[in-house]
């Protein structure tokens, strides 16, 4: 089984399990930014394996 996590700030926010590799994908890449968290933003998308792929969306401390 698959899952895609999402945490904000520390806090996990987001869990689902998936059998199909493609719907987990699809759901992992429809995050793109840092959402609602004030900080930071981490989405994993585990493999039945445990192995983890990570994506972090930090917000932008250098704004003009």
């Amino acid at each position: 089984m698959f899952k895609v996590k999402v945490y904000e700030d520390g806090f996990e926010v987001y869990e689902s399990k998936y059998n199909d590799l493609g719907q987990a994908i699809e759901d992992y890449a429809r995050y793109r930014d840092r959402g609602m968290a004030e900080q930071e933003r981490l989405v994993a998308l585990i493999n039945p394996d445990g192995d983890v792929i990570v994506k972090k969306s930090l917000r932008n401390l250098h704004s003009t």
